[in-house]
């Protein structure tokens, strides 16, 4: 997955103080509810995805979309990087299966930071628990070519069968997202 901004987030824009007219109660029902099956939809996507997802942080990666990092097989990012997951500073509850992914992912602790406290996670933490693969020294232009040559020279004379399988294995070894 590349992105061409500076950061990613959950496309919310907060820079504008227009509040939307209120819906009906039944409208509001109906368009939670596709909203939480579309973030459930996207969460299980990656979640189930047969081949590795590779993810290249150049910039803030902020709400659904740090949220979605945890789904991510292999994670580098620039020094400057960071996840924040705002959720319950703006009255939401976890998204993207973050419930149970960052607590596997950072631990216990570290995911109520997070999730609970809407603490950013810099770099170097996520670096030390294990959440990102490598913190990568370089311009974040150049970053997605570094990583997809890191990707390519670490599967390089690998059995891509073997790999997808061993993949889905350790998927299997965790517990099932579906019922958290």
């Amino acid at each position: 997955m590349v992105a061409s901004l500076a950061q990613w987030n959950s496309s919310s824009d907060a820079s504008h103080d227009s509040t939307p007219p209120p819906l009906p109660p039944s409208s509001q029902s109906a368009s939670l509810a596709r909203f939480a099956e579309g973030n459930l939809s996207l969460s299980r996507a990656l979640y189930t995805h047969s081949k590795l997802l590779v993810a290249a942080l150049n910039g803030p990666a902020i709400g659904l979309s740090a949220a979605l990092l945890a789904h991510f097989d292999l994670l580098y990012a620039v020094p400057s990087a960071y996840l924040l997951t705002p959720f319950s500073t703006l009255s939401l509850v976890c998204e993207g299966s973050s419930s149970a992914t960052f607590p596997r992912r950072l631990g216990h602790s570290l995911a109520v930071e997070a999730l609970v406290l809407g603490r950013k996670l810099e770099t170097d933490k996520l670096l030390q628990v294990g959440f990102l693969n490598e913190v990568l020294y370089v311009g974040a232009g150049e970053l997605a070519g570094v990583v997809v040559g890191k990707v390519r020279e670490g599967l390089e004379g690998k059995d891509r069968e073997a790999c997808l399988v061993s993949k889905r294995l350790i998927k299997e070894a965790m517990p099932d997202e579906d019922a958290t």
